[in-house]
C-alpha cells in the first residue's frame, strides 16, 4: 500500500534519472575519458549485491593477466567526503569508508576514494603505474566514460517490487540492464545472465587475521552473529548451514561501530562472528573471541570467457600489456 502511495514520487525520480542520463549522452554534462580502460561494477538496486567481493575478484583476475589495476570508489560513509585520498590496508574505515579498506586489504592493490571518481583516477595515475581501473559501485556515476560495465543482481531479491525509489529499491529502471555489457547474478541466473556463487569455509580472528578456524568448530559455542549489511539474512543462513546456533544482532548498513555496541556481549564472554565489512570497523576494540567471515565470490566459467572477450574488444592489445 505504501509503495503505491509513493508511486508518483517514483515516476518523478525515474524521469529525473532518465533526463540526467540524456544530458550526459548529448554532452551537456561533461564526461571524462581516460587513456586506460575503465571497468564499472555496480547494481540497479539500493543495498549490497556483492559489488565489493566481485571487485576483489576482478582485481585479482586482472593482476593474474599481467595488469596493474587501480580501484576507485566514493568511499560511502567516510567522515570527509570532500577529499581525494589513497587508501592503504591500514587506513581507518571511518576516514575512507569500510569497503575501500576491505578492497585494499584483500587485493593489496592501489585504491583511491573521491566524490569525483575522475579525481580518484587522476590521483592513481600520479601515484601508481595503473594501466586499468575498476570503479566500484559506479554504474550510476556517468561523469567518467566506461569501457565495460558489469551489473550485479541479488538472485534472492532481484528487483523487489520493480519500482524506483522511494516506492521501491531501484536506483534506475530495470530496462537499464539493456545498456550493460555483462549481468552477473548472485544465485540463479536467468537468460542472458551469468551466475556466481559464494565460497566460505573459515572464520578469521579480528585482532589477529593470521588465526583462522573452520566454521564447523563453532557449532558447540555460544555465538552472537553480528551483521550491519543490506541483507543480513544471507549472512545468517551461512552460519546456519554449518549447524551453528547463534543469537542474531542486526545493525544498519554501513553502521559506524563503537565498543558500546558490544558491551553486553563482550562482558558475557560470548563468541562474536560478523561480516568482514563490519570487522574492519571494529579492529580498534575487538576482543580475543571476535571473528569474521571472508566471503569470496566465484563467477561461472562462462562469465570469465565473456569477460575476456569483452576486454579484448575494448583494447585489441589489452592482453599484451605487461
Amino acid at each position: 500500500m505504501i509503495a503505491w502511495l509513493l508511486w508518483p514520487l517514483s515516476l518523478l525520480y525515474c524521469c529525473v534519472v532518465e533526463i540526467r542520463r540524456f544530458l550526459y549522452w548529448i554532452g551537456l554534462f561533461p564526461v571524462t575519458k581516460f587513456d586506460q580502460p575503465v571497468i564499472v561494477v555496480g547494481n540497479l538496486t539500493v543495498g549490497g549485491t556483492g559489488k565489493t567481493p566481485l571487485t576483489i575478484w576482478l582485481v585479482k583476475f586482472l593482476r593474474e593477466r599481467g595488469f596493474t589495476p587501480g580501484v576507485v570508489s566514493r568511499g560511502y560513509g567516510r567522515s570527509d567526503v570532500l577529499t581525494t585520498v589513497l587508501v592503504q590496508p591500514t587506513s581507518d574505515a571511518r576516514e575512507v569508508g569500510d569497503e575501500p579498506v576491505l578492497i585494499a586489504r584483500r587485493t593489496r592493490s592501489h585504491v583511491a576514494v573521491s566524490k569525483r571518481r575522475a579525481d580518484a583516477i587522476r590521483l592513481l595515475q600520479q601515484q601508481a603505474r595503473c594501466n586499468i581501473f575498476v570503479s566500484d559501485d559506479g554504474l550510476q556515476h556517468l561523469a567518467v566514460q566506461r569501457d565495460l560495465s558489469i551489473a550485479l543482481i541479488d538472485g534472492e531479491e532481484r528487483f523487489g517490487n520493480s519500482f524506483c525509489l522511494p516506492a521501491g529499491p531501484l536506483r534506475e529502471p530495470a530496462a537499464r540492464l539493456k545498456s550493460v555489457d555483462l549481468t552477473l547474478v548472485r544465485g540463479t541466473a536467468a537468460e542472458n545472465e551469468y551466475s556466481m556463487t559464494d565460497r566460505i569455509d573459515s572464520a578469521y580472528k579480528i585482532c589477529d587475521p593470521n588465526q583462522s578456524k573452520e566454521l564447523q568448530s563453532f557449532a558447540n559455542e555460544n555465538v552472537v552473529a553480528v551483521a550491519g549489511i543490506h541483507n543480513p539474512e544471507r549472512f545468517f543462513r551461512v552460519l546456519s548451514q554449518f549447524q551453528i546456533n547463534f543469537q542474531k544482532v542486526v545493525f544498519p548498513d554501513h553502521h559506524q561501530y563503537t565498543l558500546a555496541d558490544f558491551q553486553e556481549f563482550d562482558q558475557s564472554g560470548k563468541t562474536l562472528i560478523m561480516t568482514e565489512k563490519d570487522a574492519v570497523k571494529c579492529e580498534r576494540f575487538a576482543g580475543n573471541h571476535w571473528w569474521y567471515l571472508a566471503i569470496d565470490l566465484v563467477p561461472e566459467p562462462r562469465f570469465v570467457s565473456a569477460l575476456e572477450k569483452q576486454l579484448a574488444e575494448i583494447r585489441p592489445n589489452l592482453f599484451s600489456v605487461q
